[in-house]
């Protein structure tokens, strides 16, 4: 029971569920009339793709007040810690709620502080200690804005958040060689989309229009292939009929284009689902593992290689096939993976579904440094989830992605141009 729920896979939780719970505990507590301000901090703050708790910080000179109507939330099982000035409760999921109450005057740098990570906030505290100055002292109208004032006290560019691990951001800072970090106003258009056509909810029309409501340039939609039958992937007659109702679409919405694509699988014997001569004529193509994940490292590999070697593959999906908390990263030769990427100019994937987050951050900025190129897509099998964008973006951020990187943040004539190169 309670806090036991999750960790029977793992001490952490996918980003995804604790941050959905966080904001709400957030906006339960800005209902309460003696709460001035609050703010998510800790790994969530930072975006980590998981989570060890929830960490909240209140603004208020009524602690005692607040504390007797936040251990009542409804979704609060237990209380497993409680004091003045802090409390660490159990949700109903298992996961580890703590509260700060502090007085407004210390709310900025109690946020700053307590965002994280330990390591970069050691690192700080010691670069500001040098420089004698004290950030108590430091104004600032909100959190980002006294963050903002300590940093330029330092003569430093803003570091966010979800740069703050202690991996070298500090020193980029100081040689004024922070990345120009990509934004989610940057994305043009989504790659990887499904559609009822395969295995997702709605229509490639309301996917589409869905995709124009956001203000994107583009979509992508990318059915399963024929060999993936649970998910109704399409014969090659399927896929011809489908380019039918996408010219259509076309036609109807000159201000906008869908690219008609194909999540093609990357069979066990290292075969794509569809011949060559098939892909050649796709407007797009994205190369996946769905099946074989018992295979050996050198066999995944291989397979893995062999796809982002095929001049018609544009884009490798989910690379490690892992789902947070549920099921572990196929063994692979990551390294090779990344550097034949980058070799071949073929883009590596960041699915933006809270479930994956693959590529994740780290190998994300290992296949920056090898000059590799990487597409953020949601993987969306329905309207809503196009909204994933941003924590696909967010990862991209963590592991130092600039906007001319991302093939999805290009405009339409430069992506066409890129994806027609080995065609």
């Amino acid at each position: 029971m309670g806090c036991k729920l999750f960790r029977r896979q793992s001490s952490r939780v996918p980003l995804g569920v604790a941050l959905s719970f966080a904001q709400e505990l957030q906006k339960y507590l800005e209902s309460l009339p003696e709460v001035l301000n609050v703010s998510l901090a800790g790994s969530a703050r930072r975006w980590k793709e998981t989570v060890g708790d929830i960490d909240l910080v209140v603004s208020t000179r009524e602690p005692n007040k607040v504390a007797e109507q936040f251990v009542k939330h409804p979704r609060l099982s237990h209380i497993l810690e409680q004091a003045s000035d802090r409390i660490l409760a159990c949700s109903h999921l298992g996961i580890k709620v703590e509260l700060i109450q502090v007085p407004p005057e210390e709310f900025n740098l109690t946020v700053f502080r307590d965002t994280g990570s330990k390591a970069h906030w050691l690192h700080l505290e010691q670069v500001l200690a040098e420089h004698g100055i004290i950030p108590e002292l430091v104004q600032g109208s909100s959190v980002e804005e006294f963050e903002k004032g300590v940093y330029a006290a330092l003569g430093l560019a803003y570091i966010p958040p979800e740069l703050r691990e202690d991996q070298g951001e500090i020193e980029a800072a100081v040689q004024g060689q922070l990345p120009q970090l990509i934004e989610l106003g940057d994305i043009k258009g989504d790659l990887h989309v499904h559609t009822n056509w395969s295995d997702g909810i709605h229509t490639l029309s309301q996917m589409a229009d869905a995709a124009r409501a956001r203000g994107y340039e583009y979509i992508a939609i990318t059915d399963h292939s024929k060999s993936l039958r649970i998910t109704h992937g399409l014969s090659e007659k399927r896929v011809l009929e489908q380019r039918k109702l996408i010219d259509q679409y076309n036609r109807e919405h000159p201000d906008f284009r869908v690219l008609a694509g194909i999540e093609v699988d990357i069979l066990s014997n290292s075969a794509l689902d569809y011949p060559d001569d098939f892909l050649k004529d796709m407007d797009i193509v994205i190369a996946s593992v769905h099946t074989g994940f018992k295979q050996d490292q050198e066999r995944l590999t291989e397979r893995i290689l062999t796809a982002l070697k095929n001049e018609h593959v544009d884009i490798l999906a989910h690379p490690t096939g892992r789902l947070l908390g549920r099921r572990a990263p196929y063994p692979l030769d990551l390294e090779e993976v990344l550097e034949v990427a980058a070799a071949t100019q073929t883009a590596v994937e960041i699915n933006a579904s809270p479930d994956r987050l693959d590529l994740d951050a780290a190998n994300s900025r290992c296949l920056m440094e090898r000059g590799g190129l990487l597409a953020i897509n949601t993987d969306a099998h329905d309207c809503r989830h196009l909204t994933d964008m941003e924590f696909g973006v967010m990862t991209a951020r963590r592991g130092w992605v600039e906007k001319n990187s991302v093939i999805n943040s290009w405009p339409l004539k430069k992506l066409q141009r890129w994806l027609n190169k080995g065609k």
